[in-house]
């Protein structure tokens, strides 16, 4: 049985699949998806292990895509536009690299083909010792981990996670599996292996996940990318200037 993939679809037109980073959902994209869907039938999903969709014990970027392109063509005729951040850029890249007659055009935001140093241990720790039956709501619960974290946006992001209906809640996140292969997210791809398509690589000038010295390796995977780098951003790049980044998409995903 496929695995189910949590889908928010809006407007007609020409198939563009928005992928979040991790801890995310596809609902991060809302605001963009409206612009987009004048030109687009925009689909946001949720990854595997979050938001709505399924539960994926082999939390791997080869199986993550596996059940990505079983529900594209269960979904979609043809080709897409592929976009995703962060998390969700790497997942992009694998779907391109594994499926390239399933891919038009590839936007990846703020991440390369690289390894990158697993920092998200002690947030993923957190959400593992958080036991959700000890508060009365979610606001509660967006408190504490402002309190452990120090950063109330970050906490608040994160709350995201957390369903409340009545005062029960809930988890929206599957925390242990996400634990189980936090080593293989942030891994390298796998080299050998190209598309040709058009490529987009848009990053945040003040992130350090695309550096000068990444332009090679991206050009290894991805010989026809261009690279753009949006100021006054950050990874979070679609967040810090949104104007910008709709800006640095032009001529691949159009308004």
């Amino acid at each position: 049985m496929a695995l189910k993939i949590a889908s928010k679809i809006s407007g007609e037109g020409e198939p563009l699949v928005v992928l979040h980073g991790l801890f995310g959902s596809g609902d991060n994209w809302g605001s963009f998806s409206r612009k987009w869907s004048q030109n687009y039938k925009v689909f946001l999903l949720d990854l595997p292990n979050h938001g709505e969709s399924g539960t994926l014990e082999d939390f791997t970027f080869p199986r993550i895509v596996q059940e990505l392109e079983t529900w594209r063509e269960s979904e979609i005729q043809g080709p897409v536009t592929l976009l995703g951040h962060s998390l969700g850029g790497k997942v992009v890249m694998e779907w391109a690299l594994a499926y390239p007659d399933s891919v038009s055009t590839l936007v990846v935001a703020d991440m390369t083909p690289r390894a990158y140093d697993n920092h998200l241990d002690k947030i993923i720790q957190l959400l593992l010792e958080t036991d959700l039956g000890t508060f009365s709501n979610r606001i509660e619960v967006r408190k504490f981990w402002e309190n452990k974290l120090g950063d109330p946006i970050l906490a608040a992001f994160l709350a995201k996670n957390v369903g409340d209906e009545g005062g029960f809640l809930s988890w929206k996140l599957r925390r242990e599996q996400i634990w189980n292969h936090r080593k293989d997210l942030w891994a390298a791809l796998d080299s050998g292996r190209v598309f040709t398509g058009p490529t987009l690589f848009v990053g945040g000038a003040e992130s350090p996940y695309i550096q000068e010295q990444d332009h090679r390796l991206i050009g290894e995977f991805f010989p026809q990318a261009e690279i753009r780098l949006v100021p006054k951003a950050g990874h979070w790049v679609q967040a810090d200037n949104p104007l910008g980044f709709l800006e640095a998409l032009e001529d691949y995903i159009s308004l």
